[in-house]
């Protein structure tokens, strides 16, 4: 089996993720509610930050990110469909466009990141 295959034989979409020096470390970005509806994008862009300090950071930690946003857990809505946190997403995306490179290859975050920084259609 080629390094770039998973075991039931269907090709990696990003095999370096898997191959990663990093691949039993994962960077977990918790941002709180409080972070979120001040807007205070400060703490956790220094967080982000440290990973793209030197080439060598950023290929240890491809793929390894995962953000949880915490506080809205009674909300109903999914976390893309909450205005806040898309505004928080695109202003920290505006200040650090990596996330593409940078988070978990798996799970809801890959297909979250580009929706939480897409225009909102009016809903009518």
């Amino acid at each position: 089996m080629s390094k770039s295959e998973h075991p039931n034989n269907r090709p990696l979409r990003y095999p370096k993720a898997r191959l990663s020096p990093a691949k039993e470390d994962r960077l977990l970005i918790e941002i709180a509610r409080a972070e979120v509806e001040a807007g205070d994008i400060a703490p956790v862009l220094q967080q982000l930050e440290l990973m793209t300090e030197t080439r060598e950071l950023a290929e240890r930690w491809e793929g390894r990110g995962a953000v949880v946003f915490t506080g809205w857990d009674a909300d109903p809505r999914e976390v893309v469909e909450i205005p806040e946190v898309r505004r928080y997403f695109a202003s920290l995306t505006e200040a650090w466009p990596y996330w593409l490179h940078f988070i978990e290859k798996v799970g809801d975050l890959i297909l979250i990141a580009p929706q939480a920084t897409a225009a909102q259609a009016p809903r009518s």
